[in-house]
């Protein structure tokens, strides 16, 4: 009975970490007394949260990290941090902590993959023709400021433009001491992508680093976008900056 009501969560970002916490409430409102439809098994139903860094929400605030695992260990929930999931079975799992051989079985009924996905064919087959500079973390694609990624030669670089989940972008926040990949979230990629939309609808040429306005002959430089950009010193593309309209994960 036990092994039935216990469910495993893996990975420790906003899914995985939400998640956890819906389910624990969901638990404990079926299973309250008197009330509850399932209090008998208030003492079987259990919840686990497995994560392979040492910190869970790595996208967030230090402080935001430590708060989301104290409120998961409140409501009850097990978290397991710098474990990796060596098997899935049909009723059980196989855990290894990090550095350790030592590999643990937990019968169980379900277990929730949270942990992101694998990058897609067409992005493995494009970074097997790309230099091994352009392979990022998680299989993700190097991109410099303006969303470029190196490519084999000279002449086509500037020609490929990656954003999104699949970009690989550094960036330092006013409290990180290194740069980290930004989150794999749609707000990173919506503003990606209306930087890129900019970036090509001015004309801009990305081979240049910065990318700039293309000289053009007399009669062709005339153009209210042109002399717009240039009014406002825009004849070099600024690079992409994120702006963080706050990341939110419900616990």
């Amino acid at each position: 009975r036990r092994r039935r009501v216990r469910i495993a969560v893996v990975g420790g970002g906003p899914t995985g970490v939400e998640l956890s916490g819906e389910l624990c409430d969901f638990f404990a409102q079926v299973c309250s007394s008197p009330g509850g439809a399932y209090q008998h098994l208030r003492d079987d139903v259990s919840v686990t949260l497995v994560h392979g860094g040492s910190e869970l929400l790595p996208a967030m605030d230090k402080e935001l990290r430590a708060r989301a695992l104290k409120a998961l260990e409140a409501q009850g929930v097990d978290v397991r941090l710098n474990t990796r999931l060596k098997e899935v079975g049909l009723d059980y799992i196989r855990l290894g902590e990090k550095g350790s051989d030592i590999v643990e079985t937990i019968p169980l009924s379900i277990t929730v993959w949270a942990a992101g996905n694998a990058p897609v064919p067409f992005v493995r087959e494009l970074l097997s023709q790309l230099p091994e500079s352009a392979t990022g973390s998680g299989g993700r694609i190097n991109v410099d400021r303006w969303l470029r990624c190196p490519t084999p030669s000279e002449d086509s670089f500037g020609s490929i433009l990656v954003l999104g989940d699949v970009a690989c972008f550094e960036s330092q926040y006013k409290y990180d001491t290194t740069p980290e990949p930004l989150p794999q979230t749609a707000q990173v990629a919506g503003q990606q992508g209306a930087f890129v939309a900019r970036m090509l609808n001015r004309g801009y040429d990305t081979q240049h680093t910065p990318p700039k306005l293309p000289e053009l002959s007399a009669d062709e430089a005339f153009s209210l976008l042109r002399v717009w950009l240039l009014s406002r010193n825009l004849g070099e593309a600024p690079g992409f900056n994120f702006l963080s309209l706050g990341l939110l994960a419900y616990v």
